[in-house]
């Protein structure tokens, strides 16, 4: 999975498009695909160091057939970030790569060199900011899913080539410095007829969180994990996958993996929550991660308040009992939500001795957010604990425990309870009232 398409784009009916089989065909499905109804991108990712500065620098850079041109820099070693949104008149033949994308601030292009059969270069511009590389393939390309052909949740269905370990030769210019990079990159081509949106309308579309990584043992990695339009994440095809690139460029694909969220972040701007530390366990690749960003603040701007997460990662753990590391990128298009409590009682009117079972249901579950709950009594003004990081949706005990010291008289009570993540950046509350009775 990756990638998305806005609601600026065009809707349509994913029943009028026969489906056809698959047959991705190099070097002509490497242009453009008018025919194909829906959203097509080609998306680039770079992480380079600078031949003067030494600083590392990752890049994204994606085109889009509806316009929107996506390029950002972000400073790793300086913990900077600048992202370069902009629209303009995208020119992309078809049967060949040789696009260029007419924007305010320049020419950009991506292209096939035609000279050779793996070797391609970019160019692109923003405000003070400019990007220019050769980019080396060193790998045959993987087909996504086996065939380059796969479902895209319930969204749709998409065609789905990479370009997973590209050697970098180019020249950045950034925060007034201009300097030689090397590096390695990942590419993207996807077309179809799927539709998935940074802007958030209700439960009309599917949202992913999507990483690739370059480990340091000649290994690659795509992950992918589609939340359907009730926040779960189906473990199926259609919603995950992990796909797994060996040294000499052959491909190996599973479906089951332990994926776990550690942290979450809040984006000052958009005020956007979303996951921001990660461990994945895939045993039947022998690999077990652990993934975090090099800076939070990697932001994509996007009109409509659609802003989003994609960014550098490092990422170290053991594959086959060996020790590894690596870089990644990620790209969230998943929000997390505060989540909101409703309790319930048996009986509001409670007398000492007597048992108490309080009950609260998640309205807005999200499977990506795993909570622990948090009970308190609230009785004179004050909050007495009465048990914490609970794992499951309710909780009895004896009121007596949690009156003593307290001039035990008939009064009003409450219960409230708080829901956390793991970090705990993400917590929601509610109370329940209740009338308690001394004898």
């Amino acid at each position: 999975m990756k990638r998305f398409v806005t609601i600026l784009s065009l809707f349509f009916c994913l029943s009028s498009f026969a489906i056809t089989e698959p047959k991705i065909v190099f070097p002509q499905d490497e242009g453009s695909h008018p025919f194909v109804p829906g959203i097509e991108w080609w998306y680039v990712v770079m992480h380079v160091e600078g031949e003067y500065t030494g600083d590392k620098y990752s890049v994204l850079v994606t085109h889009f057939n509806n316009l929107f041109r996506f390029f950002t820099i972000t400073n790793v070693t300086k913990k900077s970030h600048a992202s370069g949104t902009t629209v303009g008149i995208l020119k992309s033949p078809m049967g060949e790569l040789n696009l260029e994308h007419h924007t305010k601030y320049g020419v950009d292009f991506l292209r096939h060199k035609k000279t050779t059969a793996n070797e391609y270069e970019i160019e692109s511009y923003f405000d003070k900011m400019k990007i220019r590389a050769n980019l080396k393939s060193r790998k045959k390309p993987l087909l996504v899913g086996g065939n380059g052909f796969i479902p895209v949740g319930k969204s749709g269905f998409s065609y789905y080539y990479s370009l997973t370990n590209l050697e970098v030769k180019g020249t950045i210019e950034y925060q007034g410095i201009k300097e030689p990079v090397r590096g390695i990159s990942w590419m993207d081509h996807q077309w179809g007829p799927f539709l998935v949106s940074p802007v958030s309308i209700g439960k009309t579309f599917e949202s992913y969180e999507w990483f690739c990584i370059h480990l340091q043992n000649g290994y690659e990695l795509m992950i992918k994990n589609i939340f359907d339009r009730d926040n779960r994440l189906p473990q199926t095809e259609a919603y995950t996958s992990v796909e797994l690139v060996d040294p000499n460029g052959v491909a190996t694909r599973t479906l089951n993996k332990k994926f776990i969220r550690t942290r979450y972040y809040k984006d000052p701007t958009s005020g956007h929550i979303m996951s921001m530390g990660w461990k994945i366990s895939i045993p039947e690749f022998k690999m077990y991660l652990d993934i975090s960003p090099d800076q939070v603040d990697q932001m994509v701007s996007f009109p409509l308040n659609g802003d989003f997460w994609e960014g550098s990662l490092s990422v170290r753990g053991l594959h086959a009992g060996v020790p590894v590391k690596g870089k990644g990128f990620g790209e969230l298009i998943h929000r997390y939500q505060i989540p909101k409590l409703k309790l319930s009682l048996k009986d509001r009117n409670i007398i000492v001795d007597q048992q108490v079972r309080v009950r609260w249901q998640v309205i807005n579950p999200d499977e990506g957010n795993p909570l622990s709950y948090d009970l308190y009594l609230m009785m004179n003004g004050e909050e007495k604990l009465i048990a914490k990081t609970i794992n499951r949706n309710q909780y009895v005990f004896f009121i007596n425990d949690y009156i003593q010291g307290i001039n035990r008289k008939n009064q009003k009570i409450a219960f409230k309870v708080v829901a956390n993540s793991s970090d705990k950046l993400i917590s929601g509350s509610n109370f329940i009232n209740a009338n308690y009775f001394a004898k």
